[in-house]
């Protein structure tokens, strides 16, 4: 990436509008926006408060130089409550700046999961090839940071311009007797747009770099997670080096662009600092020689200093924020990213394999015709009916299409063309070869992905069909079951869903691929016994799974690719 995509051009503005938008129109905008007003009366409370500083130097120091006692009590105790008054207002925009945040990031949260879910757009995004760099980092941190950061910029451009009015305006009062009309506004001015010019150029290539530094960490923590799933198939190839060697390697890339920002960000402290140091004292030089031709009094010098900083600092707010800005223009850009991928998915030329239901039993193919997702032709011209209540076996060489077209019949395939009819109302279950055991305790494993509650008997029952029944007491533990089981146990946990849900139509691609053939044999038998209505569809190599299976049905590549027997 380049820094021209993170240019605060009319793009990005118009992305920014389509990240922020959704929240501020949708269901939730009557709270949202009663909590962004009492933000921004506080915002404003706080400037208030500032404006009372600013004039209790004046009259304190007039006081002071004048040893007028009664002045300079009175004044102090006004002091006092203006203090209270301004934590106060720091309190509360702490508070409704958390408090907005928050809803607003659980919002977002739930709009962008359900983008990433619905339609299996995160299992087409992978099969496009459009899937963006670590979607679960988007969702989980980009969307923490963006509302916050919103926020926090807000006030931030916020509380300069109205500092820049309400200061800028004494400032230009207290340059009456210059003979420059706003003598002290315009020197406050000209020193914040230089310094705001020099900060411009140091810090130019922060975005770019603090934007790797983020894609960096990504791939690091990535790469690492997927060692932990995979450390066994690592361990088996002896691949610890070569893991270590590029582990050391993404780590070098991490720590160059981590020195670069280092380095940068420490010229820009540098500058930032020295710049809100020599802004105080400019403004005592502006005013000193009036102060000495006695002109104006001490409190007047002590007032004109300090909105001298206070407008400075107002014109000096893209200093200020200058490391928050880069930062929050990357975690929009990569929102962006992650929007435009999701949308490149739902825009996709649409399927033209049309699924639907019907009266029937059966499940009927009619002129199926399959391909890659670069477009490479896998079955042509297929028809077939597979009967209600049947057990069908799908084989062929290894690249011609089976698991592809039990995809299709499952709905998640949608590449090529053609009609299936379902039977209506029909419960459906898949089994890939390497089964999904979600994080929980056993009982949510073997539920899932339904939410129905079965009782402790019924799911202890179907682990002893399967052979399980040493897990039988574990149903409240909670582990990573996918790492604690082999593979093995995991496809019996999966055939063990099938005994609870009782599903309709089972589709099973190679599920007992990690079986041995008298498991495998025991488990074809119950669900042929506990299921004797279900329309089974099967995927696999093994001869030993064709004495299971009515008929066999064996696919090549070209048209009407099929050949079937009765077995």
């Amino acid at each position: 990436m380049n820094n021209t995509h993170l240019k605060f051009d009319r793009k990005f503005f118009r992305d920014l509008w389509q990240l922020l938008k959704p929240y501020w129109f949708s269901e939730e905008k009557g709270s949202a926006l009663g909590l962004f007003s009492l933000y921004l009366l506080c915002i404003i409370g706080e400037i208030c408060a500032h404006v009372g500083f600013n004039s209790f130097h004046k009259t304190f120091f007039n006081a002071l130089q004048e040893f007028n006692k009664p002045v300079i009590i009175t004044s102090l105790e006004k002091y006092l409550y203006v203090v209270v008054f301004y934590v106060l207002c720091l309190v509360g925009i702490f508070y409704f700046h958390g408090l907005l945040s928050a809803r607003w990031r659980r919002w977002l949260t739930k709009n962008y999961l359900k983008k990433w879910l619905d339609n299996h757009t995160h299992y087409r995004m992978q099969v496009l090839n459009k899937n963006v760099e670590n979607p679960d980092q988007r969702i989980s941190e980009d969307l923490e940071k963006f509302p916050s950061a919103t926020l926090s910029l807000f006030r931030q451009f916020t509380y300069s311009v109205l500092m820049l009015f309400s200061f800028g305006y004494i400032l230009w009062n207290l340059s009456a007797k210059s003979a420059i009309p706003g003598l002290f506004f315009w020197a406050s001015c000209l020193y914040a747009v230089l310094g705001t010019w020099v900060m411009a150029l140091i810090g130019k290539a922060l975005a770019h770099l603090d934007y790797k530094q983020q894609q960096y960490n990504a791939d690091f923590r990535f790469g690492l997670a997927r060692l932990r799933e995979t450390s066994e198939q690592v361990a088996v190839y002896r691949g610890e080096s070569s893991e270590s060697e590029k582990f050391h390697g993404m780590l070098n890339r991490i720590f160059r662009n981590y020195l670069s920002v280092v380095s940068l960000k420490s010229r820009l402290l540098i500058f930032n600092k020295s710049y809100g140091f020599v802004a105080y004292v400019i403004g005592l030089a502006v005013s000193m020689p009036f102060y000495l031709a006695k002109s104006i009094q001490l409190g007047a010098v002590m007032q004109i200093s300090s909105a001298f900083n206070s407008v400075n600092s107002a014109f000096s707010v893209f200093i200020e924020a200058f490391n928050d800005l880069a930062d929050w223009r990357s975690v929009v850009h990569r929102l962006v990213e992650f929007n435009q991928s999701v949308d490149s998915v739902n825009q996709a030329s649409p399927s033209h394999i049309i699924i639907n239901e019907h009266d029937g039993d059966d499940i009927v193919i009619r002129n199926l015709s399959l391909s890659t997702p670069c477009g490479k032709s896998l079955l042509q011209e297929v028809n077939m009916v597979i009967l209600s209540g049947t057990m069908t076996l799908l084989n062929g060489v290894s690249g011609v299409g089976k698991s592809t077209l039990l995809r299709a019949l499952a709905g998640l395939w949608s590449h090529g063309e053609g009609r299936v009819s379902m039977p209506k109302n029909a419960k459906k279950i898949f089994l890939p070869q390497k089964p999904y055991l979600p994080l929980g305790c056993l009982r949510d494993v073997l539920l899932y992905p339904y939410h129905q509650s079965l009782p402790d008997t019924a799911l202890r029952h179907a682990l002893l069909i399967c052979g399980l029944g040493g897990l039988q007491n574990k149903l409240d533990e909670i582990k990573n079951w996918s790492h604690d089981l082999s593979l093995g146990e995991q496809q019996l946990i999966a055939f063990a869903r099938i005994f609870l849900h009782q599903p309709d139509v089972i589709f099973l691609d190679e599920s007992t691929s990690a079986m041995d053939e008298a498991t495998e044999f025991r488990i074809y038998k119950k669900l042929r016994e506990s299921l004797p209505q279900a329309t089974i569809v099967s995927v696999g190599h093994r001869s030993s799974l064709q004495k299971f299976h009515g008929s066999l049905v064996t696919l090549s590549a070209g048209l009407n690719p099929l050949l079937t027997t009765n077995v």
